[in-house]
């Protein structure tokens, strides 16, 4: 017996058919004009996405790296590395409407894309048809691994074995620009110093890390844990060595001590920092408390999941070009620091699964904001903040 799912199917199959199959259909010239008109290294990147399940949201990180190490890119100029041309040829794609945005992160950033089904179809086509690239069909997907692999594909597998790099292979670490889900003991001044480009960086520390943690999540005491993991020792003692054209840092777990943003905050062009799972504070009678002058280029903060996370006090110059604020799951912070009305590039504070408290504190900032500026400069957005 057919559903009206099934039938449905069958619909969407017809018009597939209608349109591809039939030279003469103009839905297909009007489609394929969108493609030839296209410079060759965007036909590339665009012919590429037929590697993916049809439908499916990719992750644009990854993308980026596959088509880099695909070798679809070059060179830009002096000022530019594969990475740039790579997000530059991903913009296009999506203003001449060939590739849709997926999810965006809190900066704004575009995290994954996808293409319209009947766009997947004229791709599969291309590639067939240019011997562009192995199409294997859908079944046959596997998504722990990309449909072509010919190089490296994830940044990670460049950082396991750059011990063992000599010479012009140190070429690729100058011309990283991101790094996802490293863990602290590869934040090292040796490494970095190797990765004078970095940009983006994710550190992160979990059940499933390379690090000694057996005895770190056998206890609740985290101030008496805290020495005991060297791993955390050494990755403290190394935040100075952070690459200096860092833009975006992503610390993850590491349930630090809040002195270390301290030394976070002195980055000179750090844009955006997103603090999430502990980060930071081992204890609730703890406090972050920034220091003078610091952040002073920060204009996206995400804090996310700080069970720890209590008490925050700071002033106007402690982030003195901020933009949005974004707080989620910090259900025992009560209050924003009230200076923040101060600061009049705060356009956006967002709150999710928070305190009623931390609610009401940012209602009241938006208020004196209105006070000193005589306009509206904030907007609050809330969702589900219901914590007593």
């Amino acid at each position: 017996m057919h559903t009206a799912l099934d039938g449905w199917k069958q619909v969407a199959q017809d018009v597939k058919s209608a349109i591809f199959e039939d030279p003469s259909r103009q839905c297909e010239k009007i489609l394929a004009l969108s493609y030839y008109y296209l410079p060759q290294q965007l036909k590339a990147c665009f012919l590429y996405f037929g590697i993916f399940p049809e439908d499916d949201e990719v992750n644009v990180t990854r993308l980026i790296n596959l088509w880099v190490a695909e070798g679809l890119l070059k060179e830009g100029d002096d000022t530019k590395s594969l990475e740039d041309v790579a997000e530059e040829c991903l913009q296009e794609l999506i203003d001449r409407n060939l590739v849709l945005v997926g999810q965006q992160n809190f900066c704004g950033e575009v995290e994954t894309c996808k293409i319209h089904d009947l766009l997947h179809e004229l791709c599969l086509r291309k590639a067939r048809s240019e011997n562009f690239l192995p199409v294997i069909s859908n079944e046959s997907w596997n998504r722990s691994a990309p449909r072509v692999s010919r190089s490296f594909t994830q940044h990670g597998d460049v950082l396991r074995i750059f011990p063992t790099m000599k010479g012009g292979h140190n070429a690729i670490l100058e011309h990283l620009h991101t790094i996802p889900g490293v863990g602290p003991s590869w934040c090292k001044e040796e490494i970095f110093a190797l990765m004078p480009n970095l940009k983006k960086l994710e550190v992160v520390l979990d059940r499933n890390a390379e690090e000694p943690l057996d005895d770190f999540w056998s206890s609740d005491d985290w101030d008496y844990l805290w020495p005991k993991n060297p791993a955390h020792d050494a990755f403290f003692e190394n935040l100075s060595a952070f690459p200096l054209n860092l833009r975006r840092l992503t610390l993850c777990g590491l349930c630090l001590n809040w002195a270390a943003m301290d030394i976070v905050g002195m980055l000179p062009n750090l844009e955006a920092l997103e603090l999430k799972d502990n980060a930071c504070g081992r204890s609730s009678l703890t406090m972050w408390k920034p220091r003078k002058g610091m952040f002073s280029r920060l204009k996206f903060l995400s804090i996310r999941n700080m069970g720890f996370f209590t008490k925050w006090k700071a002033v106007d110059d402690h982030f003195p070009v901020l933009e949005k604020l974004f707080i989620s799951h910090c259900k025992w912070l009560k209050e924003i620091p009230q200076e923040f009305a101060n600061i009049p590039t705060v356009q956006v504070i967002e709150l999710r699964e928070c305190s009623v408290h931390l609610a009401k504190s940012a209602k009241q900032l938006q208020q004196e904001q209105e006070a000193i500026f005589g306009c509206q400069v904030t907007n609050i957005h809330e969702s589900n903040c219901k914590y007593g």
